[in-house]
């Protein structure tokens, strides 16, 4: 059992799939992909979660080889303002494209995953885990890989009783930074200047501001 269908959930499922273990993912939302979100208003196509990814280790390099021959991945730029020479990768038909075709594959492989399923509690019951959906509904399952935001999963573990062995005071610590998104329909061409993008420092009103269309 998997709780989320982030990248790293479908990342996981697809792993644990091709080693030859039965996966079921469970997602609070309507869709995949998580912070890979893409979000339409009108005609326009909007990335609201995260504009690009980069590629830092060997196994995900491997994924996004092949997702860049399918056409699924492209690299948009090399940095913002002065070339670095380290790819950013955008996904053409929006970022939420990565998360859908990681989970075709993972339902290709025999994998399940359930939407809008929010998980109210996890907790041990000789030797399985009990997972608990909101909606009242109980799964059983051997092994459990919580991929969801760490005070969600905090959450998910204390509402069951379960005690981590590592010292929890670390990751009750772990906070994630709120960030408003503003997105806009221009009527006319904006004056960001290629590739489409200006990264700011965190003292800036804005750290980034993206023009989707010139983005692709």
């Amino acid at each position: 059992m998997i709780v989320g269908a982030g990248i790293s959930g479908l990342a996981a499922a697809r792993a644990l799939l091709e080693r030859g273990h039965a996966v079921e993912i469970l997602e609070m939302g309507r869709g995949v992909g998580g912070r890979m979100a893409t979000r339409r208003i009108g005609d326009a196509t909007f990335d609201h979660g995260a504009q690009f990814f980069t590629v830092r280790g060997d196994a995900f390099r491997a994924v996004i080889d092949v997702a860049l021959e399918a056409g699924v991945v492209d690299v948009w730029c090399h940095g913002f303002g002065e070339s670095d020479g380290h790819p950013r990768f955008y996904c053409p038909k929006g970022m939420t494209g990565l998360a859908k075709w990681l989970a075709a594959q993972v339902t290709e492989l025999g994998g399940t995953i359930r939407t809008e399923k929010r998980v109210r509690s996890v907790r041990e019951d000789g030797g399985a885990w009990v997972v608990e959906v909101e909606d009242g509904s109980t799964r059983l399952c051997r092994d459990l890989v919580l991929t969801s935001p760490v005070p969600q999963s905090i959450e998910m573990l204390d509402a069951g009783g379960i005690a981590l062995p590592v010292d929890q005071a670390d990751l009750r610590e772990v906070n994630y930074k709120s960030v408003l998104a503003v997105l806009a329909v221009l009527d006319g061409p904006s004056a960001i200047p290629r590739p489409g993008a200006v990264q700011q420092t965190e003292d800036d009103l804005f750290t980034f501001v993206a023009d989707n269309a010139m983005k692709g």
